[in-house]
């Protein structure tokens, strides 16, 4: 779930990558996570959590929520918040909310991310990165 990124002294961010297998675990155990991997940064790493995407599969709002809960936690412990879900999202049918994968970003499944989802999230984590002081 971790990748660091990295220049020539070390690695000055760390970005937390969370999916929607995520949803299958409690909030508790998810939010441990997340705790652990900030106790274990260095002086001056700063830790970058990406938002869950949408998922054509699952259930309607659990995303959403368990987003607010992330952004929720983020804000108290000091992460800043990768900003994906709405730029990956579609109107799903049945509820009318942004649910679902745009079928620009499926590789085919409702659920991975094709060459263009993957290079549209390091589009948005750039913007985030370049907003930080360095």
């Amino acid at each position: 779930n971790n990748i660091g990124k990295t220049d020539a002294a070390c690695s000055r961010f760390v970005v937390f990558g969370p999916g929607i297998n995520d949803l299958s675990e409690s909030w508790a155990t998810s939010a441990a996570r997340m705790a652990a991997c900030k106790a274990g940064l260095t002086h001056g790493q700063i830790m970058l959590v990406r938002e869950i995407l949408p998922d054509n599969s699952a259930p309607s709002g659990a995303v959403a929520a368990r987003n607010l809960l992330r952004n929720a936690w983020c804000a108290a412990n000091g992460a800043i918040v990768i900003p994906m879900h709405d730029a990956f999202a579609q109107i799903r049918t049945s509820t009318g909310l942004l649910e679902d994968l745009k079928a620009a970003y499926d590789a085919g499944d409702g659920i991975h991310h094709s060459l263009a989802g993957k290079q549209k999230m390091a589009e948005l984590e750039l913007v985030v990165l370049d907003t930080l002081t360095w």
